[in-house]
């Protein structure tokens, strides 16, 4: 939240919060601290942009 607001977008982006833009990456796996071992796979499950599903 606060990256956004020192770049004057937080009334936008840095949370997910009704009226922001809805920008997601979720990623294959059961724990996030093994994505570094899976480097160079691709553990995309779903892209969410502006709110719309686009993979």
């Amino acid at each position: 939240i606060n990256a956004a607001y020192a770049i004057g977008l937080g009334d936008r982006i840095g949370s997910l919060e009704e009226g922001k833009q809805a920008d997601l990456l979720i990623l294959a796996g059961e724990d996030y601290r093994q994505l570094a071992y899976e480097f160079g796979g691709n553990q995309v499950e779903t892209v969410i942009k502006r709110g719309v599903a686009v993979v």
